[in-house]
């Protein structure tokens, strides 16, 4: 079951009201936890137990918006995770070899995942967006190579006296095809991704090559000189019915599939320079989308079918642009003054963080927070994720969890009370691969409620607060430069020096600096 809920960083709340249990009035007894449902908060994406008692809400966003914090709580939350663009992969000369990067597909948040002083290139994404296949030049002929997206744990998957390369994935991710000489000239070989069962599907005199794998999984488009020139053709995966899809007295290279499996893109020759094509599956329809006395080539497609990203050298190198399936809107990505090439789209929104999951889905380390939580506060800069927090507590409590944002905390603060039968401490992201920072509110039963104030700079926390009483006697007030408040504290805690200090293990009144949240005094 898949629920998706768009909800805007600035949206005060979104409450999903109880639904009761009609019928013969019969209760029905204990079973299975329901399937998760995954709910879409925007940038972030959950995957609750409950989505009729699931709740979000945003704490005030001060400093003009530097920082937006939503709370979610409600359900036991089974998944949390950032998302991202997606991405495109791609290979560049930045540096004294081809390396592969990653990009979003707006151009920005460039990253580098390969760096071995040798040549690297080709990458082709995983359906899942965990991996990336791709070529590599690091002993006397290239091979296939496969890593994790963020560019760890590299795997050789290929290891012959020939040239392996051009990899690419089937759609369900259980094969890999690429391109051998092994046998004396390049043919098309599919193979699992772990390198086993190596297949040769193709097997003539002919050079074949650039196999990509049709949406159904059932054919390859490729090129081949077969006919004399460089044409695109189809053919069963096993390299049965191998037809003609391009036929003119230019080449054709580079074939890539739409997401809805009714086109295929690649660039030929008929101008005499490359430029990109589009032609229905059967062959029927090319239509010209690109119009340059330079080369554009290797087009890959967006996620959604409404983009294509290209390589052009249109401006003397060869740099990475994107334009709309009709050929408009053309933009360019890359722009270093090096050489780009070869771009992949990613299969959708990417994970940058995962706070809440699986062991090692955290970019292959543990999510921070594990699984699974009754509340988690996200704050969310231009850039990303900045700031997550949650609490401890015992599941029994968890139907119990409440939370109500703070306001009047002026315009550098944002704060939440957070209630519940019993609230053990509270874990803050420190970023992956770290353990969460603890801020141990007692090691006595557990306290009812909290206060948690956050910076509006930085997303972190600035002072925790245990609320002995549940409530405040006094909304909170600005004087001078300070927050007063005022009620039954203890323990009070607050950042130093990247960790938690506690101040005073109760307090009736506390003041807090109103630019950074850290406590001014206790008493």
């Amino acid at each position: 079951m898949s629920i998706r809920v768009h909800v805007m960083l600035t949206v005060l709340a979104l409450g999903i009201g109880l639904v009761g249990c009609g019928g013969n009035g019969v209760v029905p007894g204990p079973g299975p936890d329901p399937e998760p449902t995954t709910v879409d908060l925007g940038a972030f994406e959950v995957a609750v137990a409950s989505p009729a008692t699931f709740q979000t809400a945003s704490l005030n966003s001060p400093n003009g918006g530097l920082v937006g914090f939503t709370a979610m709580w409600g359900s036991r939350i089974t998944r949390l995770r950032e998302l991202g663009l997606s991405d495109i992969a791609f290979q560049s000369t930045r540096t004294t070899a081809n390396d592969i990067y990653v990009m979003s597909s707006d151009g920005g948040n460039v990253r580098r995942l390969t760096n071995d002083g040798a040549a690297d290139t080709q990458p082709a994404y995983s359906p899942d967006g965990s991996q990336i296949c791709f070529t590599a030049l690091r002993t006397a002929n290239e091979e296939i190579f496969v890593m994790d997206a963020d560019g760890s744990a590299e795997t050789n998957l290929t290891n012959n006296a020939a040239a392996d390369n051009e990899p690419d994935w089937s759609p369900k991710g259980t094969q890999v095809a690429f391109t051998s000489q092994r046998d004396g000239n390049r043919e098309v070989y599919r193979m699992k991704p772990d390198g086993t069962s190596q297949i040769r599907v193709t097997n003539n005199a002919a050079i074949d090559f650039q196999a990509d794998w049709s949406p159904n999984a059932r054919q390859f488009a490729f090129s081949s000189d077969r006919g004399g020139d460089y044409e695109i053709y189809v053919m069963n995966i096993d390299g049965s019915n191998a037809a003609a899809l391009t036929n003119d007295a230019a080449n054709d290279f580079n074939p890539a599939w739409s997401p809805d499996g009714r086109k295929i893109a690649f660039n030929g020759q008929a101008d005499g320079d490359n430029d990109i094509y589009v032609v229905n599956a059967d062959g029927t329809y090319r239509q010209q989308l690109t119009f340059n006395s330079t080369d554009d080539r290797e087009p890959s497609w967006s996620p959604d079918g409404r983009r294509i990203a290209f390589a052009s050298n249109r401006d003397g190198q060869f740099q990475l642009y994107s334009m709309a399936v009709d050929g408009l809107d053309v933009r360019n990505l890359t722009g270093t003054g090096t050489t780009d090439q070869a771009p992949d789209w990613s299969p959708g929104a990417v994970t940058r963080r995962q706070l809440i999951g699986a062991p090692a889905s955290d970019g292959g380390s543990d999510p921070p927070f594990g699984t699974p939580r009754p509340l988690a506060i996200v704050g969310m800069g231009r850039d990303g994720l900045v700031g997550a927090m949650t609490i401890t507590a015992d599941e029994a409590v968890w139907p119990t969890v409440n939370l109500q944002p703070m306001s009047d905390l002026g315009p550098q603060l944002a704060g939440a009370r957070i209630t519940a039968g019993a609230i053990g401490n509270v874990l803050e992201d420190r970023g992956r691969g770290l353990p969460p920072q603890e801020w141990t509110l007692s090691s006595q039963p557990a306290v009812g409620a909290v206060l948690v104030f956050f910076r509006a700079d930085t997303g972190r926390i600035a002072t925790l607060i245990a609320v002995s009483d549940q409530a405040l006697s006094a909304p909170p007030q600005r004087d001078s430069g300070r927050i007063v408040l005022q009620g039954g504290f203890g323990p009070v805690l607050t950042a130093d020096d990247g960790g938690a200090r506690t101040v005073a293990p109760s307090a009736s009144r506390v003041e807090l600096d109103a630019q950074t949240g850290v406590v001014l005094s206790s008493r």
